[in-house]
């Protein structure tokens, strides 16, 4: 499990802010970073490129 400091429900979504709940927010940053985390998990499984 990966924890990214600041990030609320929903950080993956750039429509999150819209919803005017302060519990989903986008967060670009860990989003960015989530996205990496994930690309590198499944070349581990899968092999290939990043």
């Amino acid at each position: 499990m990966i924890v990214y400091a600041g990030a609320r429900h929903s950080f993956t979504n750039p429509g999150a802010d819209k919803v005017g709940m302060d519990a989903l927010k986008y967060n670009k940053k860990a989003n960015e970073r989530s996205w990496k985390h994930m690309q590198l998990f499944f070349n581990e499984l899968f092999g290939g490129s990043k």
